[in-house]
């Protein structure tokens, strides 16, 4: 079965900041906020933590915030097993995960005490907590061959392949490359031939291989995910640019003339549909487009370039990032804004869309300026000195 996906309509976020992006405008279809529940049993709002490097002095810490106070600082560097590099430390769950290599061994520590060690020197891929449990994925530093590890302990591992995505992967944040469909712990891998052209795919479910057979025609895999024990896959077919959504033997085309260029598609689960968002470059209009296409033909679009997109229920958000360090926010509530100043080149960790809630973590280059939090609108400055490195929610 074919389904063609057409965009319809673009549907422009309204702008209310000191610095607007585009033209104001109002709600818009699928950019209402979800009204919040007014009832004793309401769920508590969940905290903002924080992950940052100090770099204030010679000394430098890891350190976590919670609600914008300090809850943990952490010596880093030599002698310390905990590495100030701001890619190896991650928040889940409410605590702060910290990733070391020896020369001989990998140190896992979880708020600062030892909590895992095992031979060989890898580096995480996946992260992910359940109850008294740790789940790690972690590919070898020499590129090929990985570990699924339960406490250490191996459950699934190979000399050769590299995994598909990681703890910078903004589509699978917080836990990285491994995830649960259902309650299957799942990832996916490829293995390419020997002269690097050719990937054969594979999908691992709570340590269980099977091969994916990849349809005729396909050139490039932008994504590739089992979502409700469905194989979906966003790729490229022949020459064109348009995405095209696999699952499992369906397929479903977006095609339109004006909108030939496009890039980092990725899936998303909404309900118990699949979709796929990403960027679009329209050439007639000069000018790009970020985007959400369901398989029944809905769809959401936004004019702005966005490095990062977030995805919640079908609701997304976006991180823009130019050359000069200009930042561009795009919430499907408070509208796309400019911030003041100029930042650091911002990762996925440091932006967060959940629960209806849109945070960016951004660290200023200019020395000795605060860094600060944006949560939907309103900003929080933080202390001189602080590298921002994540944020995220949680109780």
């Amino acid at each position: 079965m074919k389904t063609t996906l057409t965009i319809a309509a673009v549907c422009c976020l309204g702008m209310l900041c000191c610095h607007p992006a585009g033209p104001e405008g109002g709600n818009h279809r699928g950019f209402t906020r979800p009204e919040a529940a007014d009832t004793l049993d309401a769920p508590l709002q969940k905290s903002i933590y924080v992950s940052a490097v100090d770099a204030a002095d010679s000394l430098r810490y890891v350190c976590m915030f919670r609600d914008f106070e300090e809850i943990l600082r952490l010596p880093a560097g030599p002698g310390s097993e905990i590495s100030p590099d701001t890619d190896l430390h991650h928040i889940c769950e409410g605590n702060l995960y910290t990733e070391y290599v020896s020369l001989t061994e990998t140190v896992i520590k979880k708020n600062g005490k030892d909590f895992l060690r095992y031979e060989g020197r890898e580096i995480l891929r996946g992260l992910l907590a359940a109850g008294e449990d740790l789940y790690t994925l972690g590919q070898n530093r020499s590129g090929e061959g990985f570990a699924l590890r339960r406490n250490g302990k191996i459950l699934f591992s190979s000399e050769t392949g590299r995994v598909w995505g990681d703890l910078l992967d903004v589509t699978t944040a917080p836990t990285g490359a491994l995830y649960r469909d259902g309650a299957l712990l799942t990832f996916c891998y490829y293995t390419t031939g020997g002269d690097g052209s050719e990937r054969k795919w594979n999908v691992v479910q709570d340590g269980s291989r099977a091969e994916v057979a990849v349809p005729s025609g396909v050139t490039e895999i932008y994504d590739l995910k089992m979502i409700g024990g469905q194989l979906c896959m966003v790729v490229r077919k022949g020459f064109t640019s348009a995405p095209v959504l696999l699952v499992d033997d369906e397929e479903y085309d977006l095609h339109d003339a004006a909108l030939q260029v496009g890039k980092d598609f990725r899936l998303a689960c909404i309900g118990n549909d699949v979709a796929f968002y990403g960027t679009l470059y329209n050439p007639r209009k000069m000018e790009y487009q970020t985007g959400l296409w369901r398989r029944d033909g809905l769809e959401q679009t936004f004019s702005g370039k966005n490095n990062l997109v977030f995805e919640e229920d079908g609701y997304l958000a976006g991180i823009g990032f130019d050359g000069e360090g200009q930042v561009t926010l795009s919430s499907p509530w408070a509208g796309r804004m400019k911030l003041e100043g100029v930042f650091r080149y911002p990762t996925c960790r440091q932006g967060c869309f959940e629960d209806g809630r849109f945070l960016f973590a951004g660290t200023p280059r200019e020395s000795g300026a605060s860094p600060m939090v944006w949560n939907d609108g309103v900003t929080t400055a933080m202390a001189p000195g602080l590298i921002l490195t994540g944020i995220s929610l949680d109780y």
